[in-house]
């Protein structure tokens, strides 16, 4: 893989002040992750502490949305987090990049950046994850009449996965577990689908349309 030149504000100060204790500080803005570079800076990806500057005055952990390309050149793989009207931007940036034996996934948030990239470090499908997302959310509306927020997966042992979910701003975040089995149904059914709708070197975006066109093509599938 040959990488184009590419100019990232990497490490750049940025003056901020505490939504807490109004104290100024100054947060080294990365835009530019190398996940390979160190196993630690996948945990930090995950738990979002990438994205959060700690504040000089009451050492609050203050989060931040910017612009970010993560990308792990051993397991072939980048994040592209595309954050609405960022003053960092770094489309223009990205997509001069060569990525053409790649997975790459974009997200529009934090929080989904979070969340996949937690997929993909458990060794989870993220098409059937996408899927799966979504039904565990429905499954909630449905149970408790309740419409999630947030429907978040965050860990997983042999026989579960689990999800995050708050359905209001200041609520307090609910566990909901899924059994192995129904993601590994959904990973048989999206196997075909995934690979015209989850093309490698092509960047995907992660998200409800997505999911839609995944589950749309599913069932073409089911019907033929």
């Amino acid at each position: 893989m040959t990488d184009a030149p590419i100019q990232f504000s990497v490490g750049k100060p940025i003056e901020f002040v505490c939504p807490n204790c109004s104290a100024k500080s100054l947060f080294a803005l990365q835009n530019k992750i190398d996940l390979s570079a160190n196993k630690a800076n996948w945990t930090k990806l995950r738990d979002g502490s990438l994205l959060a500057a700690t504040c000089s005055g009451c050492n609050s952990d203050i989060p931040f949305e910017f612009g970010m390309l993560a990308s792990d050149k051993r397991k072939k793989l980048a994040f592209w987090l595309d954050v609405e009207n960022d003053v960092f931007s770094i489309q223009k940036a990205v997509e001069e990049q060569k990525f053409e034996d790649h997975v790459l996934r974009k997200v529009t948030d934090s929080n989904t950046l979070s969340e996949i990239a937690a997929i993909f470090q458990d060794d989870l499908d993220d098409a059937a994850m996408l899927l799966l997302k979504h039904m565990t959310a429905a499954g909630y509306y449905q149970d408790t009449g309740k419409n999630p927020l947030i429907c978040h997966y965050f860990n997983r042992d042999e026989e579960s996965l689990f999800f995050m979910i708050i359905t209001t701003e200041d609520g307090d975040p609910e566990t909901i577990s899924m059994p192995i089995s129904s993601y590994e149904s959904l990973r048989a059914s999206a196997a075909k689908a995934k690979q015209h709708l989850f093309p490698i070197g092509t960047w995907v975006t992660w998200n409800d349309e997505t999911a839609m066109n995944l589950w749309t093509s599913i069932q073409g599938q089911a019907i033929k």
